[in-house]
């Protein structure tokens, strides 16, 4: 392995360091060498007292004796774990509520509580740099969980030019059942709208599938249904009590859709049934009041 120089720079104090944060930094050309940690590459291998060379924004070569070209910038890692990035599968990191996101597609007076405003629009650029100190570097953007269907979900990478950010707009379409979207008051109003019971929610739900089916949803929800429909996109549903959860996955069986499960906090009850379906589930963090 070359030896070092005595001039590299140390990396911040911790136990880890999340690789990917720094090929923003050498996506401009700049040559870095990650030198002296102990890389764990993310396939179940470890490389002790490793290199990690990254050249034009990318990994160019990894392992105990990798040569460190010259006029290479050098980040000594030594006493660290060096990861590949970390990727936040449930961030609301692009939600900012908007009344103007809500549209009516159910064919009833008052708006449903659904919206097809795709989350990568409301993107808080700002509050990148929070994750990327965390080894995190690919969320998924979340719409808002107030509403039956809080509209596009995206996936986006946080390092590098805003113009390459946003991996996806249409990475799933988000829904809620349960707790989290009966009766609660959506964005920029003052009354709760829409279903108040469990029943009226999954009616509405249904009764909207039935009419994008039937092609009378138009527009940006229109095509967005028809996406969910056709099982171009997932549905991810954020939903937690084993009752809720039974009855996405009789929707989901009825309409044949590609259903995702988030947070799901009840599912031990029901985890052999959502085995059988080959149903995914994003665990999100127990939070004790």
């Amino acid at each position: 392995m070359t030896p070092r120089p005595r001039s590299a720079a140390r990396l911040p104090a911790g136990v880890s360091f999340a690789l990917f944060s720094l090929l923003a930094a050498a996506a401009s050309g700049q040559t870095l060498a990650v030198v002296g940690g102990e890389i764990r590459p993310g396939d179940g291998s470890a490389v002790a007292d490793g290199t990690v060379l990254i050249e034009d924004g990318k990994i160019a070569a990894i392992g105990s004796e990798v040569e460190v070209p010259e006029g290479a910038e050098v980040l000594n890692a030594e006493g660290m774990v060096v990861t590949p990035g970390l990727i936040d599968s449930q961030t609301l990191l692009g939600t900012e509520p908007s009344g103007g996101a809500l549209v009516a597609i159910a064919g009833e007076p008052d708006p449903s509580l659904i919206s097809a405003a795709p989350a990568a629009d409301r993107f808080a650029e700002d509050l990148a740099p929070l994750w990327l100190r965390e080894g995190v570097t690919t969320v998924y953007l979340a719409p808002d969980p107030r509403l039956l269907v809080g509209g596009r979900g995206a996936v986006v990478k946080l390092a590098g030019p805003r113009e390459t950010a946003i991996l996806s707009e249409d990475a799933a379409v988000a829904a809620s059942f349960g707790e989290s979207a009966v009766g609660d008051q959506p964005p920029g109003r003052e009354q709760p709208s829409g279903p108040t019971t469990r029943q009226g929610m999954i009616y509405r739900f249904r009764q909207t599938l039935v009419r994008a089916q039937e092609d009378a949803v138009g527009g940006e929800a229109g095509r967005m249904l028809g996406q969910l429909l056709a099982g171009e996109t997932p549905l991810r549903m954020l939903v937690n009590k084993p009752d809720d959860i039974e009855t996405a996955l009789r929707v989901a069986r009825e309409f044949d859709l590609r259903l995702v499960l988030d947070q799901a906090a009840g599912a031990a009850a029901v985890a052999e049934r959502l085995a059988e379906a080959e149903i995914p589930v994003v665990v999100g963090p127990a939070i004790l009041g």
